[in-house]
């Protein structure tokens, strides 16, 4: 039988009688008086004051807890040089329509799929501090760039932009693995293959 506290303690007073009853009302008195009386209480000693996480180790254990980064972007912290280098954003995108430019994303997610030649083609999203752009690798490119997403998530893609059906995308000519900075290894942010190759 689970019972309340007040439950319990109805209980036991109930069921003591006499010289029960007063030690137990006695000790509740005394127990009372002990607890709210105004006896100063020392304040604790104050606790050392920790030093905060680097921004690679927010941005590790974001990752890792919450599947995303929510103190800044992953690019601003591991590849900032290169982000400033690239000169491009994916916001600016439709603005070089049938232009071949270079910018730097973090991949969010891939798919892989397989022609009616039975050839393999990759579609690939990633983001940087801007937005997100989508980036896909035709067949004839596919076996010479499909391996660079395994090495890193941070990647600086060369391709024509083009629009197809309203959606501004690249066509990637060029994938090359931008390794993170010194304070993280590549392999801990290459993103898992879901179609397991």
């Amino acid at each position: 039988l689970l019972l309340s506290w007040p439950a319990k303690l109805f209980l036991a007073v109930k069921t003591l009688t006499g010289f029960g009853l007063a030690v137990f009302i006695g000790l509740i008195k005394w127990f009372a008086a002990f607890k709210y009386s105004s006896v100063p209480v020392n304040p604790p000693a104050a606790l050392p004051r920790l030093p905060d996480y680097s921004s690679a180790q927010k941005l590790r254990m974001e990752i890792e807890y919450l599947e995303a980064s929510v103190s800044a972007h992953p690019l601003e912290i591991l590849a900032p040089e290169e982000l400033a280098r690239a000169g491009l954003n994916s916001a600016e995108l439709d603005r070089h329509l049938g232009e071949t430019v270079t910018l730097i994303g973090w991949v969010i997610a891939q798919r892989r799929a397989v022609t009616k030649r039975r050839e393999y083609m990759q579609f690939l999203t990633l983001e940087d501090p801007f937005g997100t752009f989508e980036a896909t690798i035709f067949p004839a490119d596919y076996e010479r760039l499909g391996s660079a997403v395994r090495v890193s998530r941070i990647l600086r893609v060369t391709g024509e932009v083009t629009d197809r059906s309203g959606s501004v995308s690249l066509t990637a000519s060029q994938l090359e693995p931008v390794a993170p900075g010194p304070l993280l290894g590549t392999d801990e942010w290459a993103p898992t293959d879901p179609v397991g190759r």
